[in-house]
């Protein structure tokens, strides 16, 4: 079974749990309502993710590690990490956020069905493609590339292709991949739908994955070990 790298940060939030201690929790702002397809890279999608309660108020995930205290051999941890070094990362998981009564559609397998969960799905007219739109501008031969094309697998279909739909408000996330547009509608060699369990009487209360966590709560992301201790970073 080939796992997606989507679904191994979905197990991260658990891993931490059981080695973080409580601290100063972040606050979360009022959250804004849903009712259009909303892509990851606007204002109006940090407006929601600011205001998602990704996990309860007590969650060791909404701790403020920014005023944790420094561990003792930061430096040399760092140091072993390669401080001077590059942060090589994917920058482009991207994901759209969906209200809650989005349109649900067939999404075609054409392969790995028995790993695939039952549809319809919430895919969008608009859904992004991984790479989009930051990988595809920076390469002059994909530049003038438009969605619509990534979409229906220009320049080749020959890579991941993930495409992520976030519905919010009923803590579910939906996962393909090489999700691709036809002219008979979409299809995908893999498809999964990740529901939260139900934590307090708060609808957005649930689990995302680490991109959503990070991008909603910027100030609890950060470099940490299971002593509690902070790292310093360049």
């Amino acid at each position: 079974m080939r796992i997606q790298p989507v679904f191994i940060l979905w197990l991260v939030p658990a891993v931490v749990m059981s080695i973080a201690p409580f601290g100063v929790i972040a606050q979360s702002p009022a959250k804004p309502k849903i009712d259009r397809v909303i892509p990851f890279n606007t204002p109006e999608a940090d407006a929601i993710l600011a205001a998602l309660k990704v996990f309860p108020a007590d969650n060791p995930w909404n701790t403020r590690v920014d005023e944790w205290p420094l561990h003792p051999n930061s430096k040399a941890m760092i140091a072993a990490i390669g401080g001077s070094k590059p942060l090589r990362y994917n920058p482009d998981m991207s994901f759209v956020l969906v209200p809650p009564d989005q349109k649900m559609v067939e999404v075609k397998l054409d392969a790995y069905a028995e790993e695939s969960d039952q549809g319809p799905y919430p895919v969008p007219d608009n859904a992004v493609i991984e790479g989009w739109p930051a990988n595809f501008q920076r390469d002059p031969a994909t530049a003038k590339l438009t969605l619509e094309d990534i979409q229906r697998g220009k320049p080749n279909l020959d890579s991941d292709r993930h495409g992520i739909v976030v519905d919010p408000v009923n803590r579910k996330l939906y996962e393909f991949y090489r999700l691709t547009k036809t002219d008979t509608g979409w299809k995908a060699n893999r498809r999964r739908c990740l529901t939260s369990r139900r934590t307090n009487s708060d609808p957005m209360v649930g689990r995302v994955p680490m991109q959503l966590v990070c991008r909603s709560s910027r100030r609890s992301c950060g470099m940490t070990n299971s002593s509690g201790a902070r790292l310093s970073t360049p």
